[in-house]
């Protein structure tokens, strides 16, 4: 049976496919950006995904299970032997795990323009970052902020990683966004073909640019 169409695998092939070839701890934490930034510019979620808190950083949950499926329907290619070996997540092991795209990523890439123009600047802005760099980024989002001052609270499972009822929440951390930049959004992702003068003049008008360096980024 063939995956979904859901938002994360699109996000996700989107990420391998502009960089053919990425690690799986960068992986973890671009998906984490383009979704704290999404709902911070537009005010939406746009995967809907629970992230858990491991010791280097969120991670989307049930990862292995994802890329292991996506692997095993020829759209990423990875060594899942070694990425189901790693129990613990160990930053070393993440960085030196690859996923690398194939002649089917494209079929499930992001094809709504606003959308994948947004993932393309993510990717852009967040990729070269080193391991070390990008954990210290992700870790100065507030979301994270916020779990980490819980944690300090006490606030813990009895068993298994840190992670709040609802995993790493984004909605505490939506922008006031106008109207109309949600009606071009929902616009863009109804009409995905249409590339018009009055797109191109909605996307210039689209204020996300300046918050892909936020103040929390090193």
């Amino acid at each position: 049976m063939k995956t979904a169409d859901r938002p994360l695998d699109r996000v996700a092939a989107s990420i391998v496919y502009n960089l053919d070839s990425v690690n799986v701890f960068h992986y973890n934490k671009l998906i984490y950006l383009f979704e704290y930034l999404f709902i911070k510019n537009f005010g939406v979620r746009y995967t809907q995904e629970k992230f858990t808190k491991l010791p280097h950083g969120p991670v989307v949950s049930r990862y292995k299970h994802q890329i292991k499926k996506l692997t095993e329907e020829n759209i990423f290619r990875t060594d899942i032997e070694k990425l189901m070996k790693d129990k613990e997540y160990s930053k070393s092991c993440a960085v030196k795990i690859l996923i690398g795209s194939t002649s089917d990523t494209k079929n499930l890439i992001i094809k709504e323009k606003f959308v994948a123009d947004f993932i393309q600047k993510v990717i852009e802005r967040y990729s070269g970052y080193s391991a070390t760099e990008l954990e210290k980024i992700v870790y100065k989002t507030p979301p994270m902020q916020k779990l980490l001052s819980q944690l300090k609270m006490g606030y813990k499972k009895e068993t298994g990683s840190y992670i709040l009822k609802d995993g790493i929440r984004f909605s505490d951390y939506r922008d006031s966004v106008t109207r109309g930049r949600l009606l071009a959004l929902e616009h863009s992702i109804n009409n995905p073909e249409i590339n018009t003068d009055l797109h191109i003049r909605l996307n210039e008008e689209l204020s996300f640019m300046k918050k892909l360096r936020p103040e929390w980024a090193l």
